[in-house]
C-alpha cells in the first residue's frame, strides 16, 4: 500500500469513527424554560401547569390532559407550546411556530402543504439549535414532522419511561 493509500485509509477509518461518535452523542434531557414561569421537563408536576394564569386546559377524559401555554417569543421565534400529562405525568410537549406571514394560517385560505412542511423543518432546526436534534434518546423522542392526516407541521418531545426523581 502506498503512502497516499495509507493516508486515505486512516482518514476513512477516523472519519467514520468521528461520524459515529457524533451520531451517538445523546443530548441532555429536554428542559425548556417557558416565559410564563414553567420549567418544562420530564419531572414537571401537573399541578404547576394547573396553577398558571392564562393557561387553557383540555381534559381528554382518557387520562390525558393538555395545557396550552401562552404564546411567547422563545429563541427568536413566536411559539405556542402545549404540554400533555397522562395520569398526571408529563408525557408530551408540542411546539408550534406561530408566524402567519411565513406559514399562513392552519385553517385559512393561505394554507398550503409546502408552508406546513416548512413549519415542520423550521421547528426541527429550532429544537436542534436549542440542543435537542430530532431523534430517539434514552429519555424520549424529539420529532419535527408534517402530519399528513391533519395537514399540519409541528414538533416536540414524547417522553419515555418514568420521570427521574
Amino acid at each position: 500500500m502506498g503512502v497516499f493509500a495509507s493516508i486515505m485509509f486512516l482518514l476513512i477509518i477516523f472519519g467514520n469513527l468521528a461520524f459515529r461518535t457524533r451520531m451517538t452523542t445523546e443530548p441532555p434531557p429536554f428542559a425548556l424554560d417557558h416565559p410564563c414561569g414553567l420549567l418544562i421537563r420530564r419531572e414537571l408536576d401537573e399541578s404547576a401547569a394547573e396553577a398558571l394564569v392564562d393557561v387553557r386546559k383540555h381534559d381528554m377524559r382518557t387520562g390525558y390532559v393538555w395545557y396550552y401555554l401562552p404564546k411567547a417569543v422563545m429563541r427568536g421565534e413566536r411559539v405556542a407550546i402545549s404540554v400533555c400529562f397522562h395520569q398526571r405525568r408529563l408525557d408530551w410537549v408540542r411546539v408550534e411556530f406561530d408566524n402567519p406571514e411565513r406559514y399562513g394560517s392552519p385553517l385559512g385560505a393561505d394554507w398550503s402543504e409546502s408552508k406546513e412542511r416548512l413549519r415542520a423543518a423550521d421547528t426541527g432546526r429550532w429544537l436542534a439549535d436549542a440542543g435537542w436534534p430530532v431523534g430517539t434518546y434514552s429519555w424520549g423522542v424529539v420529532y419535527a414532522e408534517y402530519n399528513l392526516r391533519d395537514g399540519y407541521g409541528d414538533g416536540g418531545v414524547r417522553f419515555m419511561g418514568p420521570p427521574r426523581s
